[in-house]
């Protein structure tokens, strides 16, 4: 662009001003930017993953079943109950090395159906030849407590009893005695509750390891329940090294996540 030149001085200035504007607006409208490229991002390199598990196995352990026998089932429920039993029986992972199981009939009185064991078809067949629901009407949780805690005696593997019942204890002062003294003794207290009479006063919170499970709409509904059942007595161990690393070199790393130990344990219950 040639420049505006005004020779008769300062004084003459006003009269180009809009010669002046015209050529700052030319200018401006002519104007074409040059792309800036914005330097490339560098993407942040994913932290390493965590140690994957390589091996997963259950601890051994003793697991007590202690079963409401009492006169408030009905006979269609118990029958549903007692279905619900067998199929949990054999999703556990019942095995020599692995979980020993034993039985309990309780009401009234308490009968030892089955002593632990590690042998599936024993207790098995135990449930279907001895538990006759003879032990009367009641509901004494305190001597089904009574009686586990002398089978589940072995401190050095984890310990579980798991009481199901759709009732209120018929002695709720010895039920706690009981029951405070099993965790005392190390032995994990789980309790599942099922349909509206046993939920409607809920269970001492002292008498159990974890919150209870609760079965609101009846025994009809255990079934939906049985992996939660399950999961309160896994007691899972995994082997892990990092990845790319050594198979051989294995050693335990970084805790699994829930969703994680949730997909193992559905796994391995049906293995």
């Amino acid at each position: 662009m040639d420049p505006i030149k005004i020779r008769a001085g300062f004084a003459a200035l006003e009269a180009e001003g809009s010669t002046i504007v015209s050529a700052i607006e030319k200018q401006v409208c002519s104007f074409k930017a040059t792309p800036v490229t914005a330097p490339p991002t560098a993407q942040p390199t994913p932290p390493p993953s965590s140690l994957a598990p390589t091996k997963c196995h259950h601890r051994p352990s003793e697991v007590m079943l202690a079963l409401d026998g009492s006169g408030s089932i009905s006979e269609k429920d118990w029958g549903r109950f007692m279905a619900f039993t067998d199929k949990l029986i054999e999703a556990l992972p019942i095995g020599k090395g692995k979980m020993q199981v034993g039985l309990i009939e309780f009401a009234t009185t308490s009968l030892l159906v089955q002593p632990l064991t590690d042998d599936k078809s024993v207790i098995e067949k135990a449930r279907k030849d001895k538990m006759t629901r003879n032990q009367g009407i009641r509901t004494y949780m305190s001597k089904a407590a009574a009686m586990a805690r002398p089978q589940l005696a072995n401190k050095k593997m984890p310990r579980t009893l798991v009481v199901i019942t759709d009732g209120l204890p018929s002695n709720r002062s010895a039920t706690t005695e009981q029951f405070h003294a099993a965790k005392a003794e190390g032995i994990e207290v789980v309790m599942v509750t099922v349909g509206f009479y046993a939920n409607m006063v809920p269970p001492t919170d002292s008498w159990l390891s974890t919150p209870a499970i609760k079965i609101k709409s009846g025994f009809a509904a255990l079934e939906a329940e049985l992996d939660t059942i399950i999961q309160s007595v896994q007691t899972i161990v995994c082997t892990a090294v990092p990845e790319g690393a050594n198979a051989g070199a294995s050693k335990v790393g970084a805790p699994l996540t829930q969703s994680e130990v949730d997909a193992i344990s559905s796994a391995l219950s049906k293995g």
